[in-house]
């Protein structure tokens, strides 16, 4: 018998149904990710739409995201803020670690956001950076940006 049986019958069962809602949400438009200025310490995004509760949203653009809650990243290490909106385009930061193997999972958002996007800062530096403060283009820092649409909890960024 077939894992997918409930899938195959038309009712997926509570795991099943757990994972179509996560797939169902996040940014529907890219939300352009960036660092804010040269010798910024914080991001920005772009005006986007986003799917949350089986509707779409508007969120404008945000001038200044700022990235304090990442905190701060020791030399040699990495970090990223994971972001998170709600139905009232309230955005939040939950900051996330690599595992023991190196690899960051994607965190469960908290009941009624979905995520809408990520940012890593991975510390190639001899000093701290913490964010915030420290610029997001200093010398040996590397921070990508990357917009999330349909993850699943669990899965590697």
């Amino acid at each position: 018998m077939s894992t997918f049986r409930g899938m195959e019958d038309g009712f997926p069962d509570a795991g099943q149904q757990a994972v179509l809602e996560h797939l169902r949400c996040g940014a529907a438009s890219a939300p352009g990710l960036a660092i804010k200025a040269a010798g910024s310490a914080d991001a920005q995004a772009a005006a986007f739409s986003y799917r949350l509760g089986g509707k779409i949203h508007s969120k404008a653009a945000m001038g200044t995201l700022s990235l304090a809650g990442l905190g701060v990243v020791a030399a040699g290490a990495a970090k990223t803020a994971f972001l998170a909106i709600n139905e009232g385009g309230t955005v939040t930061l939950v900051a996330a670690s690599p595992d023991t193997e190196g690899v960051t999972r994607i965190p469960e958002p908290a009941a009624g956001t979905c995520l809408f996007g990520a940012v890593t800062v991975a510390n190639g530096s001899a000093a701290a950076f913490t964010a915030g403060t420290t610029v997001l283009d200093a010398a040996g820092l590397t921070v990508t940006y990357s917009g999330l649409s349909g993850v699943v909890p669990g899965e590697a960024l």
